[in-house]
């Protein structure tokens, strides 16, 4: 479960990413880059991971934003993530974004050059599937604000591009998936968190009818 915190050897962006403004500066910090963060802790049993980061911008001394993913998996085809985001500083933060940025590969290396994604804004759901047959399913609540799926060369935030594209579909061909949601503003000492389902099937309705069942387990180990 540890690797989805981890940077591709590709260099990609992945994981999870937070975009905010502080006192008039836009920051934006990544999961993935351990220069961002300090006091990383991780706790870890043969069920649950929870890995706690905290956020200091370049520019200043403070730290800013704390960064929490707690994942659950256990004997089964789903992982059940929370994120909590925290206001850590005495000011208000404004406009945050979180992302989770996701390269599955399905199919392993012979395989990924033919996946295809597609994303159902009615449901909130994002699908990635292959011809092996793999297929992966990913909700969340809230549902996200944004989503993209593109080439994962071209599936890049940066301080210009604060968005995703909101492209319903893709492929086959080699893709990463994104999905974002806006949290608005965080007073001092405030949190807001983000909770996500992700089934695994051979069929896309084999990780449908897995959904219901991974969100009564979130209920039940997540709360």
């Amino acid at each position: 479960m540890d690797q989805l915190l981890l940077k591709g050897p590709t260099d990609y962006q992945s994981g999870f990413w937070l975009s905010y403004k502080y006192n008039g500066q836009l920051c934006r910090a990544s999961s993935t880059e351990t220069k961002c963060f300090s006091n990383v802790k991780t706790v870890a049993d043969e069920k649950k991971l929870v890995i706690t980061l905290e956020h200091t911008p370049p520019d200043s001394v403070e730290k800013i934003m704390g960064f929490r993913v707690e994942l659950w998996s256990y004997e089964s085809p789903m992982l059940l993530i929370k994120h909590t985001s925290t206001n850590l500083s005495k000011a208000p933060i404004e406009d945050l974004k979180l992302f989770n940025l996701m390269d599955f590969d399905l199919g392993g290396a012979t395989s990924y050059k033919d996946d295809t994604g597609a994303f159902d804004p009615e449901e909130g759901i994002m699908r990635v599937c292959d011809g092996t047959p793999l297929c992966v399913a990913m909700a969340s609540r809230p549902s996200p604000n944004g989503w993209e799926i593109s080439a994962p060369t071209k599936l890049r935030l940066t301080d210009e591009e604060r968005d995703l594209k909101k492209n319903l579909e893709a492929g086959p061909k080699d893709i990463a998936s994104g999905l974002q949601w806006n949290l608005g503003n965080l007073e001092a000492g405030a949190s807001r968190s983000v909770c996500i389902a992700m089934t695994v099937g051979q069929t896309v309705e084999e990780v449908n009818e897995l959904l219901p069942r991974a969100w009564q387990r979130f209920d039940e180990k997540m709360q």
